[in-house]
């Protein structure tokens, strides 16, 4: 939802209330609820990788990937899939750039509980262990919950099975 719209979704939201709401007396009001708030794209993150980190400090931290793909992008240069024994990293290239110095993290993924997100959660932990940790969810969407910066077009999903984590990814929108 675009910020702008999200400033005016309290307002919204009173005026609702107020209007279906039977009041209990002359004087009584809604309480006006909190919005989401917008998740810090400094908390999105796998395994000590966050996104848009640079190629060269992903190899820094976790060394050379298992398995290394490049493929061309019709809209965003050269894409790269580093595949890591308990997690995968994606990277983007900019059209004409140097891979070395200018790859940059898009996309972190895991089905592994042996990594955590940047703030302990990981695969096998509860929903409310979850919203304990990063709050109220952005959105939820069936057996998904998001939590989204939408700044940055990024966002940090959990996927869910009987009410446990089974996958995390971390994604920001490609340049």
């Amino acid at each position: 939802m675009p910020s702008n719209y999200r400033a005016l979704l309290p307002v919204v939201v009173l005026t609702i209330a107020t209007i279906a709401a039977p009041p209990t007396s002359a004087f009584s009001a809604p309480v006006p609820t909190s919005p989401v708030q917008e998740f810090s794209f400094s908390r999105m993150g796998i395994g000590g990788i966050q996104l848009g980190m640079k190629a060269s400090e992903v190899q820094r931290r976790l060394g050379k990937p298992l398995n290394m793909k490049a493929e061309k992008s019709p809209c965003c240069g050269v894409l790269l899939r580093w595949q890591y024994a308990e997690f995968e990293v994606r990277l983007e290239v900019p059209e004409g750039a140097n891979q070395a110095r200018n790859a940059s993290v898009y996309s972190i993924s895991t089905r592994s509980a042996k990594v955590a997100t940047l703030e302990d959660v990981r695969v096998g932990d509860r929903r409310s262990k979850v919203t304990q940790v990063y709050g109220t969810p952005s959105t939820t969407i069936q057996d998904r919950i998001f939590y989204s910066n939408d700044a940055n077009a990024s966002l940090l999903m959990l996927r869910l099975k009987n009410d446990r984590v089974v996958e995390i990814i971390a994604n920001t929108q490609l340049n």
